[in-house]
């Protein structure tokens, strides 16, 4: 990476969050949120380039993974309380807004984030995700995507993922991460770095919870979520990914005021392991207009 890395615990939404972050604090603040099963080591390929061109770069593992508390109950992990955890962050960091991006289930939260704290984004960028409404009604009319997603339905079990995915040393979830990606993207130093991550006390659970919370919808409902986003969006798509149909990006972009969209056709849904020169560019592209 040759950046200094800085590591810190904030008190954020009621929970202990670890944060690394590399830059000069004072400098724009972007805000990398990972998805499942990463850390906030998923971004490492995108830190120093962002950090050259002056932003401070603040990367979080999200509740329930890694090193961040992990609180007990499905209900601690409805979209809500993550996207507020994120409104936390940056005020705990002593911002009013930032750039925040997000893949997979990061990207989740920046949907939400993006409509229920609009006054706190500067801008954000998503890669390889859905809007998360655009998706459950996609699911219930696309049999394809359905299929797809079948792993969902088999994380609302009790007990069983918990034991199926921490057996045989994270197998499955080491088959998840390397399905469909380009041969040699994760390296074996990767891997041992994520076999850490997913071997924290409680990891495994926390990060079904947010798979179990979606599902199940527990939670405080109380927030009014707006059925449109006004920020302005920069939505980017690995066309390879296995797991996610891409018509449901150009269905989310229609749920902006403001985005734009582009197609990495040799990308798979890790489209920022595997081509990050071209994912930092249009970010940054995106950031800086």
């Amino acid at each position: 990476m040759d950046v200094q890395l800085d590591e810190q615990y904030l008190q954020v939404n009621g929970i202990r969050m670890h944060v690394v972050s590399a830059g000069d604090p004072q400098d724009r603040l972007l805000i990398l949120l990972h998805g499942f099963p990463e850390f906030w080591y998923g971004w490492h390929n995108q830190i120093k380039d962002f950090v050259e061109r002056g932003y401070y770069v603040v990367m979080p593992d999200q509740r329930g993974y890694n090193l961040t508390e992990k609180p007990k109950g499905i209900g601690q992990y409805q979209l809500n309380t993550l996207a507020t955890d994120i409104a936390e962050l940056i005020r705990a960091l002593g911002r009013e807004k930032a750039m925040i991006a997000g893949h997979d289930w990061g990207g989740v939260v920046c949907w939400r984030f993006a409509a229920i704290y609009p006054q706190m984004v500067e801008k954000i960028a998503i890669l390889n995700v859905p809007h998360p409404g655009v998706m459950r009604r996609y699911l219930l009319n696309h049999r394809s995507q359905l299929k797809k997603s079948s792993y969902i339905f088999f994380f609302q079990l009790p007990f069983i993922p918990e034991r199926k995915l921490a057996e045989r040393d994270h197998l499955m979830l080491r088959k998840g991460l390397l399905a469909g990606v380009k041969k040699g993207v994760f390296s074996d130093e990767d891997l041992a770095k994520y076999h850490e991550a997913w071997r924290q006390p409680g990891a495994v659970k926390g990060m079904l919870n947010w798979y179990r919370a979606m599902v199940q919808r527990r939670g405080d409902k109380s927030i009014r979520v707006p059925s449109r986003i006004s920020v302005p969006m920069c939505l980017i798509w690995g066309c390879g990914d296995r797991y996610l149909e891409k018509e449901m990006i150009e269905l989310s972009k229609e749920r902006c005021d403001n985005a734009e969209l582009h197609w990495l056709e040799d990308a798979t849904h890790w489209l920022h392991h595997e081509e990050p020169e071209t994912v930092n560019k249009l970010m940054l592209e995106f950031f800086e207009k």
